[in-house]
């Protein structure tokens, strides 16, 4: 049986599977250099190509109608065809089989899944956010996933009373005391550090430093729904021309910092 399995955080992304079988669909092999994993130290990462994500394939299907969008293929064992789909650079079917099938080829597993009304939108909104991802990319000096252990160890992460966690698998960084991480600046361009964090009802009231030097006294009183927000910092003159910015967070009182997502340095705003 065709099962299809919505992401854990109840966005409008989904995969298939069948039976305990997760299945994937081959996009295309080319430009794969830097794509391929080695044994060195982060020869896990991606460093090659990446392609848009307003490129993806949109499933276009009402949630309950799913699974009757993605067919066995005859003759073909563990291959389905999956129909209804929106692409400008796609065709409107793509062929599935097991994952552990699928190499040297890039791949989808997740699909994002829209009604026909709401294709337009939807197609708009992934287009916008990848652009304004790739403007953050652009001018961004250094950057820490936090919560994440190799991002954190490779900025050499110190902390009292600090804990790290996930939520609907975005990874964070809180303290009741403080945590800090070192961040290269070493041609000397960093003139902002931008914060993301997830919102709270709780009260947060904590402390952002660069070297030592306090940015700025900040208290945050968000609800829940608010979700992700970021701020944007200024960096002080005197700390612009050093190699390495020690960016602290300090919890302030009986109060807890909040839930740090990233940390980045900028060029500019």
């Amino acid at each position: 049986t065709i099962v299809a399995e919505q992401l854990p955080d109840k966005s409008n992304y989904y995969s298939f599977r069948y039976g305990p079988i997760v299945l994937a669909a081959k996009t295309g092999q080319e430009d794969m250099t830097g794509l391929f994993a080695d044994d060195s130290r982060g020869g896990h990462i991606a460093h090659g190509t990446l392609l848009p994500l307003s490129e993806m394939p949109l499933l276009v299907s009402d949630k309950e109608d799913i699974t009757s969008k993605i067919k066995p293929v005859p003759g073909k064992p563990l291959t389905f065809l999956l129909s209804s789909l929106y692409s400008t650079q796609y065709p409107s079917e793509l062929e599935f089989i097991p994952f552990f099938r699928l190499h040297e080829s890039r791949y989808i597993i997740y699909l994002p899944q829209t009604t026909t009304e709401g294709l337009a939108s939807l197609h708009e909104q992934i287009k916008r956010e990848e652009q304004e991802r790739i403007k953050l990319d652009s001018k961004t000096i250094d950057k820490v996933a936090c919560g994440e252990q190799q991002p954190e160890s490779d900025h050499f992460i110190q902390f009292e009373e600090s804990n790290a966690g996930s939520f609907e698998n975005i990874h964070w960084r809180e303290a009741k005391d403080w945590f800090s991480y070192q961040m290269r600046n070493k041609e000397k361009k960093a003139k902002v550090v931008y914060v993301k964090y997830l919102a709270s009802d709780k009260p947060s009231i904590y402390e952002i430093s660069v070297n030592g030097e306090k940015l700025q006294n900040l208290s945050i009183d968000n609800k829940p729904e608010s979700g992700i927000q970021f701020i944007l910092l200024d960096i002080p003159q005197s700390e612009r021309t050093k190699d390495i910015l020690d960016i602290k967070f300090t919890a302030n009182k009986e109060h807890t910092t909040p839930k740090i997502v990233e940390v980045r340095l900028l060029e500019n705003k």
